[in-house]
C-alpha cells in the first residue's frame, strides 16, 4: 500500500472550515456593531448633540471632569459621589471644551460614548464567540446592540458604558482559550483593566488602600502558578 502524506494540524490549530465560520461570524458582529452605532448616533445626527434630551447626570460627569482637568480633585475639592474612573475617561473631551467651547466638548463626549457602545457590542460578540460559538455570539451582539436601555445610555457620558467596557475587556483577557499563554502576553493589560474596573465600580479607594498593587496583580492571574491563583483576598472583616 502506498502511504498517504497527510500533513497533521499543529496542536491547537483549527480546521479551515472552523476558521472560515469564525471569520464570517466576526464580520457579522462588526456589521451588528455598525448597526448599533447607527441606533445610538441617529438622534445626534438628526438634531445635533443637543437635539437629544440632556440628562442631569451627564452634566455632573462632564463638569466634574472639567474641574479635574483644572487641577481640582474629587471628594476633596468638590462634592462628587460617583466612582472616579469616568472622570479620567472624559478628560479628552473636557480638554476640548477648555480650548474651544464647553458645548463642543460636551458634544464630543456624546459622540465618544456612542463609539464606546460600538466597542461594547464587539466585545460582547467576541467573548460569546470564544466560549459559546457563532450562534451565541450573533445573538448576544444583536441583543446588546438593540436593547433600549443600552442604546439610550450609550448616547451620553454615563457611568454604565465605561463600566461595561472595562468588565468586557477584562473578561476577554481573563477568559482566554490558552490561559497560560495569555498570562504571558497580557499581564499589563490584565492589571490595567482590573484596576480601572475597580475605579469605575467605586471600590478603588478602600481596596487599593488596604491591599498593595502586587496583590491586585496576583488576583488578575499574573503569576501562572495554581497556588497564586487560588489565593483569595483577605476578609474585609479582618
Amino acid at each position: 500500500m502506498r502511504r498517504r502524506n497527510i500533513m497533521p494540524f499543529p496542536a491547537g490549530a483549527k480546521p479551515l472550515g472552523a476558521l472560515a465560520a469564525s471569520a464570517w461570524t466576526a464580520w457579522a458582529v462588526v456589521a451588528i456593531a455598525a448597526a448599533g452605532w447607527l441606533l445610538r448616533a441617529l438622534p445626534l445626527m438628526q438634531g445635533g448633540a443637543f437635539g437629544y434630551p440632556v440628562d442631569y447626570d451627564e452634566g455632573v460627569y462632564f463638569a466634574s471632569s472639567s474641574l479635574l482637568l483644572r487641577g481640582a480633585l474629587p471628594y476633596r475639592d468638590f462634592a462628587f459621589v460617583h466612582p472616579p474612573g469616568l472622570l479620567y475617561c472624559l478628560l479628552p473631551t473636557a480638554w476640548l471644551g477648555a480650548i474651544r467651547d464647553p458645548s463642543i466638548g460636551f458634544a464630543a463626549a456624546r459622540w465618544l460614548f456612542a463609539l464606546i457602545g460600538v466597542a461594547n457590542v464587539l466585545l460582547v460578540g467576541r467573548v460569546a464567540m470564544r466560549f459559546a460559538g457563532s450562534t451565541c455570539a450573533l445573538a448576544a451582539a444583536v441583543v446588546y446592540a438593540t436593547h433600549p436601555l443600552a442604546v439610550s445610555i450609550e448616547r451620553g457620558p454615563f457611568l454604565e458604558p465605561v463600566l461595561n467596557l472595562c468588565c468586557l475587556w477584562l473578561a476577554w483577557i481573563w477568559l482566554a482559550e490558552d490561559d497560560r499563554s495569555a498570562g504571558r502576553r497580557w499581564p499589563p493589560a490584565r492589571c490595567a483593566a482590573s484596576r480601572f474596573r475597580s475605579s469605575s465600580s467605586g471600590r478603588s479607594g478602600f481596596w487599593h488602600a488596604r491591599f498593595p498593587a502586587r496583590a491586585r496583580c496576583e488576583e488578575s492571574g499574573l503569576h501562572s502558578s495554581p497556588a497564586a491563583r487560588s489565593v483569595s483576598p483577605p476578609s474585609l472583616a479582618r
